[in-house]
């Protein structure tokens, strides 16, 4: 009887919290994408996945560094995405506008394109942290796009933070 009390439980569990992801799975604000610059290939012993670095991070580490006063440690910005005047083609068909950084704070700020990111301290600087790898099955044939000829899908998520998607390769390579 105990144990059959238990595996109700278990079941009763289990379709409550799938149910819970059942109805949250679409919780998100924007999508919106980024362009990819050069970077270090793949690493083939830590796994398969894609080593990413962003064209907005020098701007993003910029705008930081402006408003940054130097007397207090901040671990955390808010920076806001707008749409650039740069288009790109996808390979597989489809174009879009990649977007670019705007404006930055340390204060909360609300708005549909503004996200929160971690920060951290490099030789004295601040520098945003993006999500840099994607990671990928074995026989997924993008796992051979290199940074630079790639653009990146983000979806902004209710709690603010960029939630990395898809990953397309572009007709030229970004620069």
């Amino acid at each position: 009887m105990k144990l059959k009390i238990l595996l109700l439980l278990q079941l009763i569990f289990f379709a409550v919290m799938g149910g819970w992801f059942y109805l949250n799975r679409e919780k998100y604000i924007a999508e919106f994408w980024l362009e990819t610059v050069p970077a270090d290939p793949r690493d083939y012993i830590s796994g398969t996945y894609n080593e990413l670095r962003y064209a907005q991070e020098s701007k993003a580490q910029e705008c930081l560094s402006e408003i940054y006063d130097k007397k207090t440690y901040k671990y955390s910005a808010y920076l806001e995405f707008g749409p650039s005047e740069k288009k790109f083609e996808l390979k597989d068909g489809g174009s879009g506008y990649f977007y670019e950084i705007k404006n930055c704070s340390f204060e909360k700020k609300e708005g549909k394109y503004w996200i929160l990111t971690d920060i951290s301290y490099k030789n004295s600087k601040i520098v945003p942290i993006f999500p840099h790898k994607f990671f990928l099955n074995e026989n997924d044939e993008r796992k051979n796009i290199s940074s630079g000829k790639a653009a990146v899908k983000f979806r902004i998520l209710k709690n603010k933070k960029l939630g990395l998607i898809d990953l397309k390769e572009t007709k030229n390579e970004n620069i």
